[in-house]
Parts: structure tokens; sequence; C-alpha cells
């Protein structure tokens, strides 16, 4: 009878155990509804644009159509000197040259006049272009006067001579070349009869 009772009773608390965790685990419940996505915002206005930058200024005209050359002329005397050098038809019949001497410490734009010496006298000189027997190029040649008429000079009166050759570049049609030249020179302030504002606006070194 005790016996009976013991098992009755362990099947008892078996069937307790047993239902009490069956009531704590209860059904997994059911997944929760996705939200709607919101609606895509209205697309933002375009930024202003930026200003236009100043254009930059032109710049000046570079040296590379200019050719600069010196000559000693100490032993220049009589009535005229020729260079030896010949200059090319380029730049006599379509560009320009600008001939400069030195006496002393002066630079003179030839052709001119009252070019005072070392010899301290006064002379005109005037200059030309000789053709060469070789076709394409020049001579060029000083002409010493004064009062119009031929003068003569010593060695050591003028000291050097600058040729300054402009390419065609710069010519006009239906001008000299050398107007031309000196027009353009004019018109930005540079006096074609001043040494040394030739060579700064050229940018050529003595």
């Amino acid at each position: 009878m005790k016996t009976t009772m013991k098992i009755f009773t362990i099947a008892l608390m078996a069937s307790s155990l047993f239902l009490t965790s069956c009531s704590k685990d209860g059904e997994d419940g059911e997944d929760g509804t996705i939200g709607l996505q919101g609606e895509q915002g209205m697309p933002g206005a375009d930024g202003t644009d930026g200003v236009d930058g100043v254009d930059g200024l032109d710049g000046e005209d570079g040296n590379a159509n200019v050719s600069s050359f010196k000559f000693d002329i100490t032993a220049a005397s009589g009535t005229s000197h020729q260079l030896n050098n010949t200059t090319a038809a380029t730049f006599v019949e379509d560009g320009g040259v600008l001939a400069y001497v030195r006496a002393g410490d002066i630079w003179y734009q030839v052709p001119n006049q009252r070019i005072f010496t070392n010899a301290l006298s006064f002379i005109d000189i005037a200059s030309e272009f000789v053709p060469n027997v070789s076709p394409n190029n020049y001579f060029f040649k000083l002409n010493f006067l004064r009062d119009g008429l031929p003068f003569i000079i010593s060695a050591g009166d003028l000291d050097e001579l600058r040729l300054i050759l402009i390419s065609s570049s710069n010519s006009t049609s239906g001008k000299s070349s050398s107007n031309n030249i000196m027009d353009k020179l004019y018109e930005k302030g540079v006096d074609p009869s001043d040494y040394y504002q030739v060579m700064e606006h050229f940018n050529l070194k003595e």
C-alpha cells in the first residue's frame, strides 16, 4: 500500500512539473508589421553660379622678332664708314632697322644732325644701305657731313654703332616699314631717338 502511494505521488509530481513548463514557454507571438517608408523630400534649389573672373590684361609684345648688334667704330675715319658685316634684306626691305652711334657717353640715333664727337666738334651723320654683290643682303654705311657737305673725321672721334633689327611681322602695308615701326613706338610712349628707352622697351641688354 505504501509502495503504491509513493508511485502515485511521484507520478503526480512529474505531471505537475510538465504542466508548469508548458505554461511558461507559451507560443511565439507573430512578427510585427513593418512600417511604411516615408515619402522622398523635394529636391533642393540649385545654387547660384559664381561670378566670372575678370579677363587679364594683354601682355606686352616680346622681343622674339628683334635682334641687336654692336660694332666697334673707333677706326672710322674720312668722310664715310661702311661695315664689313651685312644685314639681311628681309630686315632692310620688309622689316626695319634702328641705328645708334655712341660718342663718349652719349648715344645718338642716326641719321642725325649735330653729333658731338670725341674731338669736340659737331658733325651730321647720314646712313644708307648699300646692296651687296651677292643677293639678299646689304652693307650698312655711315656718311659724315657738315652743312650738307662731306666732312672728314679722324679715328677715335666715334666709339660704337648699334643696329636693332626688327622683323617684318611689325610692318603694315601701305606704309614704309621704318615709319611704321616709329609710329608703333610712339604709340607705346617710346621715343625712338632715346637709345635707352628703345633698349628697355625691347628688353635688350647692353
